[in-house]
């Protein structure tokens, strides 16, 4: 049973861009790994995102750190949107769509050698999102884009990134936050004003 300590502290950054709102949401969410950190990102046609890092040794993450750590992104988006409107999840990875789907069915498997222990005896983050989507069902769905053919799942890849960046001591936290929030908004203008309040 694994579980870190003396790992650097944690990076998360959640925010809002102010002016957008969406009747469906729309979210994309990606995960980074290297050298057992993870950095998590996610955008949302409401304006929240997030840009998280991380330390996750392999223990933890199991035999597919890239998939869990997109995973762990979903939950992260989820948890901060409106609990009262439909939201549509954008992934370029079919492995996290056939969990989410198999979650949402009542599944309880997680991904090989994922550790479900933690010392400090709380809950694990895809135990909760797999609770999360089987109480929900009829709120989530799911899109499979090509990694470069959305400019909002592109925005998220960008953000996982610099988590990880500050996580490894690449970044400094003012940096990234203020790069998160310009990344955030750039992308959002860009998509047009569909979104728009």
């Amino acid at each position: 049973m694994a579980d870190h300590k003396g790992y650097r502290r944690d990076f998360r950054y959640h925010g809002h861009v102010a002016g957008y709102q969406s009747p469906t949401l729309i979210v994309a969410t990606d995960g980074a790994t290297a050298d057992q950190q993870v950095g998590m990102g996610y955008l949302a046609t409401n304006g929240q995102f997030g840009c998280v890092g991380q330390p996750h040794p392999r223990g933890l993450m199991g035999n597919s750190p890239s998939l869990v750590a997109e995973l762990r992104a979903i939950y992260l988006a989820l948890r901060r949107l409106p609990d009262d409107q439909p939201v549509t999840i954008l992934s370029h990875s079919e492995s996290v769509a056939q969990y989410l789907v198999m979650w949402q069915a009542g599944s309880i498997r997680l991904p090989p050698g994922y550790g479900n222990y933690r010392s400090s005896h709380h809950k694990p983050t895809l135990q909760k999102l797999v609770e999360l989507l089987a109480s929900r069902p009829e709120q989530y769905q799911y899109a499979s884009v090509d990694r470069n053919s959305s400019a909002l799942n592109e925005a998220a890849s960008s953000l996982a990134r610099l988590g990880l960046g500050v996580q490894q001591g690449n970044r400094s936290v003012d940096t990234a936050k203020t790069t998160a929030l310009d990344w955030a908004s750039q992308c959002l203008r860009g998509m047009g004003d569909a979104g728009r309040a």
